[in-house]
């Protein structure tokens, strides 16, 4: 886990930031870091906002994530 990079994500996801999302993820963002005490996953965060092509991406990273451990 990274922090920073997961923070980014969680802050780029909320802008709908597609390339500064890549970058969180490809500096070791985690796509299941939660995004606060009560609001659930980025993921979750991201269907909230309608950043309907971000779910996409993070559940292809949650799904392929599970698949490599």
């Amino acid at each position: 886990m990274n922090g920073a990079a997961d923070q980014r994500l969680v802050d780029e996801v909320h802008a709908g930031d597609e390339a500064a999302v890549g970058r969180a993820l490809a500096d070791g963002a985690d796509p299941n870091v939660t995004v606060g005490r009560f609001r659930g996953s980025v993921l979750v965060d991201a269907a909230r906002n309608g950043r309907l092509g971000f779910v996409g991406l993070l559940v292809d990273l949650v799904i392929v994530g599970r698949l490599v451990r």
